[in-house]
């Protein structure tokens, strides 16, 4: 196999073929990543993990002396994050438009049972500390 700095090079200049060798040297490291988190689906968390390689390869620069995993790594676990915190905050606006509907001055709102001041990333965290 070619050297991965040599593989996002032709990726840069234009041979969109590479990716798929690119992809094959990071799936490994892609599925580790994905592992660590539970909280969406395994097909969705791989559509979004191959959309931080894409971002990874992209924004990658071989002149500096960073190893190209190290980088993967963060951005697509970065993206992961951006995601479920998107996810996230897309269920809590719906659900506030299904409380802003259904409130009434002495009853509980669907948004008061389900609120949570737990933030995902900070769940997230903790769990990788054990």
């Amino acid at each position: 196999m070619k050297n991965i700095n040599n593989l996002i090079n032709e990726y840069k200049q234009g041979n969109k073929e590479v990716f798929d060798n690119i992809f094959m040297q990071e799936e490994k490291q892609i599925k580790d990543i994905i592992k660590t988190f539970h909280h969406m689906e395994y097909e969705d968390l791989y559509q979004v993990a191959c959309i931080g390689l894409l971002k990874a390869i992209k924004s990658y620069d071989t002149s500096k002396n960073i190893k190209f995993n190290s980088y993967m790594y963060n951005v697509v676990k970065n993206e992961i994050l951006m995601s479920l915190r998107n996810n996230n905050t897309m269920k809590n606006s719906n659900m506030e438009e299904v409380s802003t509907e259904a409130q009434t001055t002495d009853d509980l709102t669907v948004m008061d049972t389900l609120k949570s001041d737990v933030n995902i990333e900070d769940e997230y965290l903790i769990k990788e500390e054990y």
